[in-house]
């Protein structure tokens, strides 16, 4: 049997810079940052099963296209719409945080594969300290996705390394206490002196009680 797979994403790769008979107009963005793109509804209800859902249950037509309205940065949604159609990925001119919010649609949008793959691009040498300096915002959001596993393991192990990022980040007193939970339970975390947890555990109950009066 012959499979010629070059002639075939060639074709998908014509039809999305063409974008010949679309039906489908999407605004990604928020003002006043929002741009428009052209798509087929076919491609985008094959390669999604969200997307599927949403041709199939909630969606408006004008002129005859369907409307689609995104909250996705435009340049996020861009890399991943040509993924859908080429089925490849160029992320090295992309920066970190173009790189996690590609990483979070990806996953809203089902796309397995995909999320493991940016995963290790994010913990690899060029976007280290990207997650190492948003670690706790990171930690959270990747908090009960098992899809994510390989991105909460990597922050987890670099609280444990350094607990200063976690125990001196302005953010502390706000911090998921169930992820702190899990931390602070830990064989391998290291903290030069256990009265630093105390103190925190302590400015975080405070921090808390003060919302109720």
């Amino acid at each position: 049997m012959l499979i010629i797979h070059k002639e075939i994403i060639k074709n998908y790769e014509n039809l999305y810079k063409t974008k010949e008979r679309y039906d489908v107009i999407i605004y990604a963005g928020e003002e006043p940052n929002i741009k428009e793109f052209h798509a087929h509804s076919l491609i985008l209800k094959t390669q999604s099963k969200f997307l599927k859902r949403i041709f199939t249950e909630d969606i408006r037509k004008k002129d005859g296209y369907f409307i689609l309205n995104l909250r996705n940065s435009p340049d996020v949604f861009e890399i991943l719409l040509r993924y859908m159609y080429c089925g490849s990925i160029d992320l090295t001119k992309s920066q970190s945080r173009d790189i996690l919010n590609l990483l979070l649609l990806s996953d809203e949008l089902g796309f397995q594969s995909l999320v493991k793959y940016i995963q290790k691009i994010l913990v690899g040498e060029n976007h280290r300290d990207f997650i190492i300096k948003n670690i706790l915002e990171i930690i959270e959001l990747t908090y009960q996705k098992e899809l994510f596993e390989k991105l909460w393991n990597f922050c987890l192990q670099q609280i444990c390394y350094d607990s200063d990022c976690l125990f001196k980040s302005t953010k502390f007193l706000t911090f998921n206490p169930s992820i702190l939970e899990i931390i602070l339970k830990r064989d391998d975390l290291y903290v030069s002196n256990e009265i630093v947890i105390w103190e925190n555990l302590l400015s975080m109950y405070i921090y808390e009680q003060k919302k109720f009066f």
